[in-house]
């Protein structure tokens, strides 16, 4: 019908079809690396000991609650995200069912404080029920006195209300390292 252009025609074909090959290649490397991104758990201890500040923070319901770190005498992961982060909605329900295994013992609370401007998105996030953990920094100072630069960004405060491990980006907080880690540190941490 078109003579002359069967080879044009098998050549744009191949170099489509190159092109897709090449694509898929790139998501699955990008994939790979989202991966490994939350596989590591990874931590630093803060060399210069600090007391956590008083946590004022907004419940669902519009009501603020006041909480002190150390005063309760557990200890605590205070846990910053926001829905708009892709790391931070991928690691916080890990990172919640962590804390429910743990709380039980006594050994430690987790706080997971929302960075978003309002409830909504929160409450689309988790279909509506949101987590009796979840609270909202609806003045930004909470996040100021912790001095997060970027998130998912969470602090383990000891039970004497001191800032001592902070885990910088996201976490495997479902991983057998995770649960094994912080149950000897805390360990530890009431016996020294």
């Amino acid at each position: 019908m078109f003579p002359g252009r069967g080879p044009r025609i098998a050549l744009a074909i191949g170099g489509l079809l190159l092109l897709q090959g090449v694509a898929l290649l790139g998501h699955r490397a990008l994939e790979d690396r989202r991966s490994r991104a939350v596989a590591a758990f990874r931590f630093e201890r803060i060399e210069a000991v600090m007391p956590a500040p008083e946590l004022v923070l907004e419940r669902p319901d519009g009501a603020r609650v006041a909480i002190a770190p150390g005063r309760e005498g557990e200890a605590m992961l205070v846990h910053f995200w926001a829905t708009w982060c892709p790391p931070c909605r991928q690691e916080l329900p890990a990172l919640l069912a962590l804390g429910r295994r743990l709380s039980p013992t006594g050994r430690v609370r987790v706080v997971a404080i929302a960075t978003d401007t309002s409830w909504s998105e929160i409450r689309r996030f988790f279909k509506g029920a949101i987590p009796a953990e979840v609270l909202r920094d609806a003045t930004g100072r909470v996040h100021q006195a912790f001095r997060v630069s970027s998130l998912p960004d969470t602090y383990l405060v000891t039970a004497d209300g001191l800032i001592r491990i902070r885990f910088a980006g996201a976490q495997d907080w479902g991983s057998k390292q995770a649960h094994e880690f912080l149950s000897r540190e805390l360990t530890e941490l009431i016996h020294s």
